[in-house]
């Protein structure tokens, strides 16, 4: 049984139109009489900001993308309506993670936010790789239309690497996680009076003058990272 497009794209647009302004209900109005007035609690909602505008631009993205390939079929059968049902869900879940990311932005959880933020874009490029897969099966392409070109209409991960990535980067660039040098954590001890010169520099520090055998330069020390190293560039391709 088969019916045409307007159904499932005026369902699809109301869980679009949804979930893009769901987004905004998370960015709150500072407190009255705050500390620093009103200009001080504006700016201090700078992390609602910035996860309002990175899903806000998935999503617009991801809709230009499910609008696009609404186009290329001439109607829809069931297995195409769940498989859409799956793109709605992961859209219609977005603004939660959106607010986790917000919220531990600052934080010392903030690795587990990004890693929840980014998770959820795996869950979205295989429920997009899904439809465009149902539909170069279903046989119901335009006849203009051939399986190649749904395909190469896979462009979900782009925007949602591209979000995962300006996250990274804009952490990491803030060095380590607030607190890594806490109470928790271990700090070299000051060297003892009158200790040799070479014990004075901590070990493995890059002020060390140990020799290099292979003569190649020495790679500096890095900050310790705040990304799960499977993350990569955000989804794969």
């Amino acid at each position: 049984m088969t019916e045409g497009t307007s159904r499932i794209d005026a369902f699809s647009d109301g869980v679009f139109a949804i979930a893009i302004t769901l987004l905004v209900l998370e960015i709150r109005l500072p407190h009255a009489g705050a500390h620093g007035g009103l200009l001080a609690g504006l700016l201090a909602l700078w992390p609602y900001y910035f996860a309002f505008t990175l899903s806000f631009f998935v999503i617009l993205v991801s809709w230009m993308t499910h609008h696009d390939l609404m186009r290329l079929v001439r109607a829809t059968n069931h297995p195409i309506q769940l498989a859409n049902g799956c793109v709605l869900a992961y859209i219609a879940f977005l603004p939660f993670p959106t607010a986790v990311l917000a919220s531990h932005l600052g934080g010392t959880d903030v690795a587990t936010a990004v890693t929840f933020y980014c998770g959820t874009f795996v869950f979205g490029n295989i429920a997009f790789n899904l439809l465009f897969e149902t539909m170069a099966r279903s046989q119901l392409l335009r006849p203009s239309v051939d399986a190649g070109a749904i395909r190469a209409r896979s462009s979900l991960s782009r925007p949602a690497s591209s979000a995962c990535s300006t996250v990274k980067n804009t952490i990491t660039s803030n060095g380590p996680v607030p607190g890594s040098t806490g109470p928790g954590s271990t700090a070299p001890a000051a060297p003892a009076a009158g200790a040799p010169a070479s014990t004075r520099a901590p070990s493995g520090s890059g002020s060390s003058s140990a020799p290099n055998p292979s003569g190649a330069p020495a790679s500096p020390t890095r900050a310790p990272g705040l990304m799960p190293s499977f993350l990569g560039s955000g989804v794969p391709e």
